[in-house]
């Protein structure tokens, strides 16, 4: 049986250390940038270990959550918009879930 080296990588989104930044702002300056890349790491997962998991990091919020679960993240990293919302951190993370339950169903 092979081992894999790679057990939960991590896509970056956002530039280490900017709290906040969002990715749909990062996507538009990048021309869906943030997607494919999470997309081609996605690719290469089913490929090597299926049952790895992708995890996503920096700027994910109810926009920009739907789009990297579409493009094959399964776990995601969100900081700014749970803990730093207008709301309180349920319904930060009830916003979250009830945008991405479309792309995951």
């Amino acid at each position: 049986m092979q081992d894999h080296v790679v057990k939960l990588p991590r896509y970056l989104a956002a530039d280490f250390g900017r709290s906040g930044e969002q990715v749909a702002e990062a996507e538009r300056a990048g021309a869906d940038r943030i997607h494919g890349k999470v997309q081609r790491v996605s690719q290469m997962i089913s490929q090597i270990n299926p049952t790895c998991e992708l995890n996503v990091d920096g700027g994910i919020d109810e926009v920009s959550a739907p789009h990297v679960v579409s493009a094959g993240a399964n776990v995601l990293v969100a900081g700014s918009s749970v803990f730093n919302a207008n709301q309180t951190i349920t319904a930060a993370m009830d916003a979250l879930r009830v945008s991405t339950t479309p792309v995951v169903q």
